[in-house]
């Protein structure tokens, strides 16, 4: 590739001439653009990408970037890729003599294929696996140019590559054979490639029966089957999982059968981690994999494999000196902090909480729990990178927009007069700050969820929405029963949630009827529920407030109590917050029942200063949003 050698990489894109969903790399050279499609066509001048639209033949680029790190980009279907489509779904179905997957199987599955001889001397050419997107629309297909393969594989120098797509077979698309199954039931299989899972598929699915015209069994797709479907993105498959995570999580169990090589091993406990606890169950061939069995025809050591899959668990047995890698590690542990104003709440928490753990944040009724959590989850979506996950059984979508924009613009809109809204300007600017930074996912429980429906959406906030921090406000909405061993359950299968996937869960608790008249006067036995809630968490936040005070000192400040924390064991005061009603936000402020020769800053207007975010990479912005039409 000596063309390419001095050019600058500028991206990689969809390839318009093979169809390739991002093969096509473009290079800047000084006074061009030239590419090199690494799929199957190999070097493009100038001209050439001009006539295929994607430069304009000299610097400019007229196509957009494949981004790796997004599946939420439209990949546009071109007449050209169109046509290729039509042109392969017009192809014979085949079977393919060299791995004995008969070509009902492959009727089944839509693969189509070339094929070169006859009979017994049949040769596979090329394959041609449907992708489809989540509309059950045919996008694209995954090719196999075995002839290719086995050429490479002879140390031969071919053209082309091994493999390759044709359309959109990216993460996003549905897992190969997905299509053909509807979802739930008691077992799914998961393989790690398409000729594998129709391997499987041959030996779990079909049977030979007795044709009495032709006077002989003949094989056909058994009336009960086992569904068999595989990721087809190379790299990408723990995507492609996440983004199917859904539709495989229905099933009761999921048995994995990838390779048995090191590569294969790692996969499948990597899929195997995704799924829920007790869900995945990895097998083990004899052989390498499905494929070195079904040439053989030893289509019971793949019924084996299959009935003999051992279910995963992460639970080793380690020695002394196999432990102190964790130790040395502690402290690089990523906090997740509270807002600046509870600074003092994150000094006690060693920087803030961290992932696996679970934190109880506990309030009597009315004292401005969700308040406190709006603060909490605009803080981690203004200030950091962390993705919360909300399970809010007592909150609206619309309230949740409102609270989070009235923090954003530093204006109460619960008292705003809706009639004088420029609501054009106020969604322009939710769009283009809290919305467009992707770190907020709500589970929209439209007011009924059971103890499994929490658990399942927990997992997929996780897994594939990927948040680091999920609230779930309140707990006791979450429990089905006021039997504390309900509480209990509850809290444990929690704390199984929290460690399996690494997430950092925040409980939003209520209180029983205070003892007492002084507001102030909690602990940890105040938490309505089992004495579980506080001794499975590991921090307890207890927040209370004076709300009938005459004082609107008193009246508007609230106290924070530290009563437990596992990793550092500090406990006791944690400061005291301000809620200012004009803003919405909290702000730290002093002890309002004791008497201090220093202004309260929050009375002086002075807030602001005093809140120090820059430990948290905090960029102060002047706003200038207009949100009264006038």
């Amino acid at each position: 590739m000596e063309e390419l050698e001095q050019g600058e990489l500028i991206g990689h894109f969809a390839c318009p001439k093979c169809g390739g969903s991002d093969p096509l790399a473009l290079y800047q050279k000084e006074n061009h653009v030239d590419g090199n499609c690494w799929s199957n066509c190999g070097y493009m001048k100038p001209k050439e990408l001009k006539e295929l639209g994607v430069t304009d033949g000299a610097n400019e680029v007229l196509v957009e970037a494949v981004s790796s790190s997004s599946n939420k980009k439209g990949y546009v279907l071109t007449e050209e890729i169109q046509e290729q489509l039509e042109f392969i779904g017009n192809k014979k179905i085949h079977g393919w003599p060299e791995r004995k997957i008969p070509a009902l199987v492959n009727e089944f599955y839509g693969v189509r294929s070339d094929v070169k001889g006859d009979g017994a001397n049949k040769e596979l050419v090329k394959e041609y696996c449907p992708a489809y997107n989540q509309k059950d629309q045919l996008v694209g297909y995954h090719v196999r140019n075995d002839a290719v393969k086995k050429a490479k594989n002879e140390g031969k120098k071919v053209q082309g590559a091994p493999f390759y797509s044709v359309g959109d077979v990216r993460a996003s698309t549905k897992l190969f054979g997905q299509n053909k199954f509807e979802k739930g039931g008691k077992f799914v299989v998961l393989c790690s490639g398409q000729a594998d899972a129709r391997a499987v598929f041959t030996a779990l699915n079909t049977e030979k029966v007795f044709n009495s015209e032709l006077g002989k069994k003949v094989m056909k797709v058994s009336k009960f089957i086992t569904p068999v479907v595989s990721t087809q993105c190379g790299e990408s498959a723990v995507a492609q999982i996440r983004a199917n995570y859904e539709w495989l999580s229905s099933f009761e169990s999921v048995i994995i059968m990838y390779d048995q090589d090191d590569a294969g091993r790692e996969g499948a406990e990597k899929i195997a981690k995704i799924m829920k606890a007790g869900q995945a169950k990895i097998a083990k061939y004899k052989r390498k994999d499905a494929c070195e069995h079904s040439k053989r025809g030893e289509w019971e050591q793949i019924k084996s494999a299959y009935f003999k899959a051992e279910r995963y668990s992460p639970v080793d047995v380690l020695h002394l000196s196999e432990m102190w890698e964790d130790f040395e590690k502690e402290d690089l542990n990523t906090k997740i902090p509270f807002p600046a104003s509870m600074s003092l709440l994150n000094d006690k928490l060693g920087g803030g909480i961290e992932k696996g753990e679970i934190t109880v944040l506990g309030a009597y009724t009315s004292i401005g729990k969700t308040s406190i959590i709006n603060n909490i989850v605009y803080h981690l979506i203004d200030n950091t990178k962390f993705k919360v996950g909300a399970f809010y059984l007592e909150g609206t979508k619309r309230e949740i927009v409102r609270d989070l924009m009235s923090l954003d613009m530093r204006v109460n809109l619960r008292l705003a007069d809706r009639s004088e809204l420029n609501m054009t300007q106020l969604r322009n600017r939710y769009m283009n700050s809290l919305a467009s930074k992707d770190q907020f996912a709500f589970v929209d429980h439209q007011g009924a969820c059971s103890t499994e429906d929490i658990f399942d959406k927990f997992h997929y906030l996780a897994e594939v929405e990927c948040a680091d921090v999920i609230i779930f406000d309140p707990l006791q909405a979450g429990v089905n029963s006021s039997d504390n061993s309900a509480i209990i359950d509850f809290m444990d299968r929690v704390l199984k949630f929290a460690k399996k996937t690494d997430t950092a869960v925040i409980l939003v608790s209520h209180m029983r009827k205070p003892d007492s008249d002084d507001p102030h006067n909690i602990s940890e036995y105040s938490l309505l529920g089992s004495s579980s809630i506080n001794q499975i968490a590991f921090n307890t936040v207890l927040f209370s407030r004076d709300k009938l005070s005459d004082d609107p000192n008193k009246r508007n400040s609230t106290r924070l109590l530290l009563v437990k924390c596992r990793r550092t064991g500090l406990t006791g005061e944690a400061g005291w917050v301000r809620y200012d009603n004009d803003t919405t936000h909290f702000y730290p402020t002093n002890n309002p029942y004791i008497e201090n020769d220093e202004p309260d800053p929050i009375l002086f207007g002075e807030s602001n200063d005093i809140i120090d975010d820059s430990d948290y990479d905090v960029k102060q912005e002047e706003h200038d949003w207009e949100v009264i039409d006038e």
